[in-house]
Formats: C-alpha cells, structure tokens, sequence
C-alpha cells in the first residue's frame, strides 16, 4: 500500500509511506519517502528508492493506492 500526508507540516512535504504484509498477515512499514510534492519526478525517485532497497521487490503483486493518486503509471 502506499499513502500519503497532505497539508500536515509546516513545510508542506508530503510523505509517502510504502506498507506491505509480512508472513503473519500484519502490515510493516518499508519505506518513507519525504517530497517536495506530487510530481512525477519524486514519485519516480521515491520509487526508485524502494526497489534498491528492497531486491524481491518484483515479488509485490498487488499495489493499493489512495483514489486520488495521481501518476498510477509510474508503478
């Protein structure tokens, strides 16, 4: 799953929290992402990032957004 925080800090970033399921069934937290914004730009960094670190990463095989998310094609 991954979400994000609008509109609550002083400096206006959006952070983007990736969550996934571990083996017992319970979402862990694997990623966090601080942006600028929305743009197509961070998000491609953002995910980027979470595939370096995280090398079985093509065994994800569902993705959940929010319905307002805006570039779904960059995952």
């Amino acid at each position: 799953m991954i979400d994000a925080t609008h509109d609550t800090n002083g400096t206006r970033y959006k952070l983007f929290s990736f969550m996934t399921h571990d083996v017992f069934g319970h979402g862990q937290y694997v990623k966090h992402a601080l942006m600028e914004n929305e743009g197509s730009e961070c998000l491609t960094d953002a995910v980027t990032s979470f595939k370096y670190v995280n090398p079985t990463w093509e065994k994800v095989r569902v993705i959940i957004v929010e319905k307002g998310f805006g570039d779904i094609s960059l995952l």
